[in-house]
C-alpha cells in the first residue's frame, strides 16, 4: 500500500475524511477520461495538458497532506478537462457530418475551412471560437445534407410520377406538404415527409 493510500486511511481513522477531496479527484479523472475518448489529445491538447498538470499537482498535494490545495487543483483539472472535451466534441461532430457529405459527392471546402478555424482556435485554447466555428460547420453541413437527402427523395418521387403510378388523395396531400416544407426551407421536415410518402407508395404497390 503506497503513501497516498496510507494518508487517506489515516484521515479516515482520525475522522478528518471530510477534508479529503476524494470526490473532486474522481470527478477530475472521469472528465479526463471523457476528454481522451472525445480525441481531445488531437483537437484540444492545450486544455488537456492543463487538466493533466492540475491532476498531477492535486495528487502531489494530497500525498503531502495539503488537502485544500489538492481540492483546488482537482477542481481546476476537471474544468480544463471539460473544456477540452467540449472543444474536441464540437470539432469531431462537425468533421463527421462533412465526411458524410463528402461521401455523397459534395464539395467539402466550406466545411473544411470552418473546421480548420475551429482547430486553430483549439490550439490557441479559445473555447468560444472553437464552439462558434465548429457549430457553424455542423449547421451548414446539416443543411446541405438535408438538401441532398431531399433531392434523392424528389428524384424517386419524380420516377414514380413518370411511371403509371397514380397518387391517392392522401398521397397527393402529403406531396404538397413536402413541397411546402421545401419552399419554406424546412429541410429536415421535407425530407421526413418525402421519405414517408415513398414508403407509403412502395407498400401500396407491393400489395
Amino acid at each position: 500500500m503506497n503513501y497516498l493510500y496510507l494518508l487517506i486511511l489515516s484521515c479516515l481513522l482520525l475522522s478528518n475524511c471530510a477534508k479529503v477531496p476524494i470526490q473532486e479527484m474522481s470527478d477530475a479523472r472521469q472528465a479526463l477520461k471523457a476528454a481522451y475518448i472525445a480525441k481531445a489529445n488531437e483537437y484540444s491538447p492545450v486544455s488537456l495538458t492543463k487538466a493533466e498538470e492540475n491532476l498531477d499537482l492535486a495528487e502531489q498535494n494530497l500525498t503531502i497532506g495539503y488537502l485544500d490545495q489538492a481540492r483546488q487543483d482537482a477542481i481546476a483539472s476537471k474544468k480544463y478537462a471539460v473544456q477540452a472535451y467540449e472543444m474536441a466534441s464540437a470539432i469531431e461532430r462537425a468533421k463527421t457530418i462533412w465526411q458524410t457529405i463528402s461521401e455523397l459527392i459534395y464539395s467539402e471546402y466550406e466545411g473544411n475551412r470552418l473546421i480548420k478555424k475551429a482547430q486553430n482556435a483549439a490550439s490557441a485554447n479559445n473555447l468560444n471560437n472553437v464552439l462558434r466555428f465548429a457549430n457553424e460547420a455542423y449547421q451548414k453541413g446539416e443543411e446541405v445534407l438535408n438538401q441532398l437527402r431531399l433531392k434523392r427523395a424528389q428524384q424517386l418521387i419524380k420516377q414514380l410520377n413518370v411511371s403509371d403510378v397514380t397518387f391517392t388523395r392522401e398521397e397527393t396531400s402529403l406531396l404538397k406538404n413536402v413541397e411546402t416544407s421545401y419552399n419554406s426551407k424546412k429541410w429536415q421536415q421535407a425530407y421526413e415527409l418525402a421519405k414517408k410518402l415513398l414508403e407509403r407508395i412502395e407498400q401500396r404497390l407491393i400489395h
